[in-house]
């Protein structure tokens, strides 16, 4: 994406959106790294093309309520899939049956290749409808993936067998010795 203000509030003038219009972002500080950064950072440049932008903080159990309720206009969240499966990763975010991120998408095509993805016993015809649907999604941008946090895992040299998956979630650690 392009950093364009003057596009951006082309857009806006478009959209019939006012100058001074209220924008509220909701953070709950606690829950991921830099989030306070990021929402300021994201106030800022919404405040250059015109709009009021404010970020409002709050603890983690209010912010789920505020979430769900639909409060605010955007939300700084982290989201991450505990399977390392599209499933959980795509079907829970994007599929129009799902509401949980309040982004309001809707795209038939994008229901309809999920659904395949998620029906399919086929390794190679699930990942081809994932692609597919990461395709549409992708050009529709639904939602704009900021940053990733790092996790930084340490260990004594003298830890073995210790298996961390993937998805960074899950560790396996059944056989893990100290030595």
């Amino acid at each position: 994406m392009k950093y364009d203000p003057e596009a951006a509030k082309a857009l806006l003038k478009e959209a019939g959106i006012r100058e001074g219009t209220p924008f509220e972002i909701l953070i709950s500080p606690a829950a991921y790294a830099k989030v306070k950064e990021v929402a300021e950072a994201i106030a800022a440049n919404l405040k250059a093309i015109g709009l009021d932008a404010k970020v409002r903080a709050m603890e983690q159990a209010a912010w789920i309520q505020a979430f769900l309720a639909g409060e605010g206009q955007a939300w700084v969240a982290g989201w991450g899939t505990v399977t390392a499966d599209g499933q959980f990763g795509l079907f829970l975010t994007y599929h129009s049956s799902f509401t949980g991120f309040k982004t309001k998408y809707a795209n038939k095509d994008v229901d309809a290749y999920l659904e395949k993805a998620r029906d399919s016993l086929k390794p190679d015809e699930r990942l081809a409808a994932y692609k597919k649907a990461q395709e549409i999604i992708w050009d529709e941008m639904p939602m704009v993936p900021l940053y990733e946090s790092p996790i930084a895992i340490g260990l004594s040299k003298h830890v073995k067998n210790f298996t961390v998956m993937p998805n960074f979630y899950n560790v396996v650690a059944v056989d893990t010795v100290l030595e």
